[in-house]
């Protein structure tokens, strides 16, 4: 079970959510299985199982088949799952490149309208502000104390 565990982290890192990792894990321990074993299996409500089954199909995770009129689903190989991150890589890094295409007018931009918490004359009056804080509460100490 090392495997799953290991699968389980990586998967939360992915920003997948808690119940898309019990249903796929739930399907990698069942097999071929119907919504509502998979629910049980995954302690999630079978409403909800199908919203997710229906997200892990979209990702290419798993399939589904019919069989004596029932839904079967099944979680595809994990090869999948590889070429699933894979292409998720090659999208974000796409975005990453256009991005970095636009910094300079995207810094111009930001320039124009940054706050200026950073200034000298901003942090200095915040140290201010704290140190006034702290004697009048080191006063109010102190006229307790007598």
């Amino acid at each position: 079970m090392v495997a799953v565990d290991d699968l389980k982290s990586i998967l939360k890192k992915a920003k997948f959510s808690e119940k898309e990792i019990e249903v796929y894990s739930s399907l990698l321990k069942l097999g071929s299985s119907i919504a509502s074993d998979i629910a049980k299996t995954a302690k999630i409500n079978r409403s909800t199982t199908y919203v997710i089954l229906g997200t892990l199909m979209e990702r290419d995770l798993i399939k589904v088949s019919e069989r004596r009129g029932a839904k079967m689903y099944v979680a595809n190989s994990p090869e999948n799952l590889v070429r699933y991150f894979e292409n998720q890589e090659k999208e974000y890094g796409e975005f990453a490149g256009a991005i970095k295409k636009m910094l300079p007018e995207l810094k111009k931009q930001y320039a124009s309208v940054a706050p200026e918490t950073d200034t000298p004359k901003v942090k200095i009056e915040q140290k201010i502000k704290r140190l006034l804080r702290e004697v009048s509460e080191l006063e109010k100490v102190l006229k307790n104390k007598k």
